[in-house]
């Protein structure tokens, strides 16, 4: 039996809890347990992980890690609780009582899927989930600047670069701090036009101290963007 239908199966534990509408495991790579116990197709159930991932990032970037959450969608919760560094449980739900109840079975499932995992050294586990993360966000970027950003990403990576350049920088720490700002874009948002502003206000931060280069570096980067008309097609762009 292979590790999906292991936890399929745990998943499975929730099931029976009255008013549970879905679960699933969110992790790097996105839900884990396939569509089934989540009653999300399979974009859907990723989506929800990549959010939920963010959300657990997010708090253990503020050195306030999540032990739980309820989360309302009107009359639908979702519970969240973190397993590990890089697995967190959701479960859908309506009810106060079937809250009680998940929150009772939610310590007994995290335990019996943490042992699923028990299959290396602890030293060799941990370096393999670094690199598979690594591995990861360096996909999810190279996916980015596949889509509609990616010319716009790829223009304002060489306006960055050429700033930095003009202070003294090398291309390659240029490099390394535009793909930090990069980084932390894809990690802690939804990347898209919409949050494309966050991204040119780290690199903003990120490209000099001096204010005035920092305002000249923004300009340029809203004229790429009125440009590309990704941002004029939402009412977003310039005039």
């Amino acid at each position: 039996m292979n590790v999906d239908r292991r936890v399929l199966d745990l998943l499975d534990s929730f099931a029976s809890i009255n008013g549970v509408r879905g679960s699933l495991v969110a992790t790097d790579k996105g839900a884990v347990g396939g569509t089934l116990p989540s009653g999300l197709d399979k974009a859907h159930a990723d989506d929800l992980a990549r959010t939920v991932r963010r959300m657990v990032l997010g708090s253990i970037s503020s050195s306030s890690p999540l032990a739980e959450m309820v989360v309302s969608f009107g009359a639908i919760q979702m519970y969240v609780r973190p397993i590990a560094k890089s697995s967190t449980l959701v479960v859908l739900y309506e009810g106060i009582q079937a809250r009680t109840e998940i929150q009772n079975a939610a310590p007994k499932f995290c335990a019996q899927f943490l042992e699923l995992f028990k299959t290396k050294p602890k030293r060799e586990q941990s370096s393999t989930s670094s690199t598979i993360r690594h591995q990861q966000e360096a996909s999810e970027i190279e996916f980015l600047k596949q889509g509609k950003l990616g010319l716009v990403i790829q223009k304002v990576e060489t306006c960055f670069r050429d700033h930095q350049k003009r202070h003294g920088v090398s291309n390659d720490a240029a490099g390394r701090k535009f793909a930090d700002c990069l980084n932390e874009w894809t990690c802690f948002s939804d990347p898209s036009p919409y949050s494309f502003p966050l991204l040119l206000d780290s690199l903003s931060q990120a490209v000099s101290q001096d204010q005035d280069v920092r305002t000249l570096f923004a300009e340029e980067v809203q004229q790429i963007m009125h440009e590309s008309n990704l941002w004029a097609l939402r009412g977003m762009g310039r005039g």
